[in-house]
């Protein structure tokens, strides 16, 4: 199979080969405010993220198309965001986002960088830095990725370097706002 439909109305993929959802407790030791997360799972557990996947083939240098939707929400004061990781194999990324507001935030060791990421921004991520995307708005942020099917994923690197150290809070007046550990 060499094509797919991505419905550009409803922005999902019509037949993903993956599906799978990330929800508040696989993402619970992310956050800052722990206590939160533990009263917030025990009423429910809501889904923060959902990722759709495309792809070929599994052989090496080939291309996974994926595509991710960030719910709105806040835990506490910090605002829902995917899990963000490293590569295995120091392979860039592509980010296309489709629809909604938020923040993109790279890392690379202690060197963090923030950008503006809505509709319409596509952003060249390197190699050797880490990612992460941050709702910041009131609706879903869809963004599609493209990357090589051998990259990998890398959690631990970014869990050993204590995770990002810049956090995306809410603000009154603002709406949202940086902070730093």
């Amino acid at each position: 199979m060499f094509t797919t439909r991505f419905d550009l109305s409803m922005l999902r993929f019509m037949n993903p080969v993956d599906v799978y959802v990330k929800r508040l407790s696989d993402l619970k030791t992310a956050f800052l405010d722990t206590e939160v997360v533990e009263n917030i799972l025990k009423r429910y557990n809501p889904p923060v993220y959902i990722v759709e996947k495309f792809q070929t083939s599994n052989e090496d240098n080939n291309l996974i198309f994926s595509s991710t939707t960030l719910f709105p929400g806040t835990v506490g004061r910090e605002f829902y965001f995917t899990q963000g990781h490293y590569h295995m194999r120091e392979f860039a990324e592509i980010y296309f986002c489709l629809k909604g507001k938020g923040i993109l935030l790279l890392k690379n060791n202690d060197d963090e960088h923030v950008l503006d990421f809505e509709k319409g921004v596509v952003a060249h991520i390197p190699g050797s830095w880490g990612h992460r995307v941050v709702n910041v708005g009131k609706e879903v942020l869809v963004f599609v990725s493209i990357y090589p099917t051998n990259a990998g994923f890398d959690y631990d690197r970014l869990k050993n370097e204590g995770g990002f150290r810049t956090r995306v809070l809410t603000h009154r007046e603002k709406g949202w706002e940086l902070w730093t550990q």
